[in-house]
């Protein structure tokens, strides 16, 4: 099988719509084709989703069992990743929520728990929180009295020059995250009502912490800016399965 048919048939497995072949073809697949399905998956980092869809709505069709225990495996890893990096993101938010800086969770870990409703369904790689402009100093303080790096850094105006996000903070054993105070690039040709997006963002709990999230138009509208313009739809399928 080619990566072109198991593109097709990944996606095929991921829609959410069902008809009466859809068995009947699944169970046609050999292991071989199964192994090339999961290996694109992978490469759209979107295998758990994968793994819950056949779940869910293919629970009747006959898949080897080499292959279901893979897909599990994967899944449950997915899973682990996640878990440890919304426990580290319940310490950064605690600790922001206690010196009163609001603060808009972006993406990945907005989407994995109010969108997809399970945070194994979508594979982060990295943390992105918006916070206010006049914030930048005191989320950058307090992320390195919290053992984030590095130490040495541009100013803040510096940064907002040549970034929308300041240089990343890292940790061992902890996801890099990232600091917006807008969500695109200031030299960009898009004019981002940075503004617009406090008023309309809507309160969530995101790893247990209140705060706050984009409304479901800026969600959309970030994602779309994010995988067409800023990655030039480099990851795959995973920002259409976020749509």
């Amino acid at each position: 099988m080619g990566p072109k048919t198991a593109d097709e048939l990944l996606r095929y497995c991921l829609s959410v719509e069902t008809d009466e072949t859809r068995t009947a073809r699944l169970e046609q697949l050999s292991p071989s084709d199964w192994d090339d399905v999961i290996q694109q998956s992978a490469w759209h980092d979107v295998t758990p989703l994968l793994y819950q869809r056949l779940q869910t709505l293919s629970p009747g069709t006959t898949i080897p069992t080499s292959v279901k225990q893979r897909l599990r495996e994967m899944y449950l890893s997915s899973a682990w990743r996640n878990m440890r990096l919304y426990h580290e993101l319940s310490k950064v938010l605690g600790i922001l929520q206690d010196d009163n800086i609001p603060v808009i969770v972006l993406k990945g870990a907005h989407l994995a728990e109010v969108v997809y409703g399970n945070i194994a369904l979508r594979p982060m790689g990295d943390v992105d929180l918006l916070v206010r402009k006049s914030d930048l100093s005191r989320v950058e303080e307090k992320l390195l009295e919290m053992g984030y790096g590095p130490p040495e850094r541009p100013t803040i105006e510096e940064q907002c020059e040549k970034s929308h996000h300041l240089v990343g903070f890292t940790k061992p054993d902890a996801a890099l995250v990232e600091i917006h105070w807008t969500i695109s690039h200031p030299t960009r040709p898009f004019k981002i009502d940075v503004d617009g997006l406090w008023k309309r963002a809507r309160p969530a709990a995101i790893a247990g912490v209140k705060v706050l999230v984009l409304s479901p138009e800026d969600l959309l509208l970030h994602v779309c800016l994010h995988a067409s313009f800023h990655h030039t739809f480099r990851f795959g399928l995973r920002p259409f399965c976020d749509i």
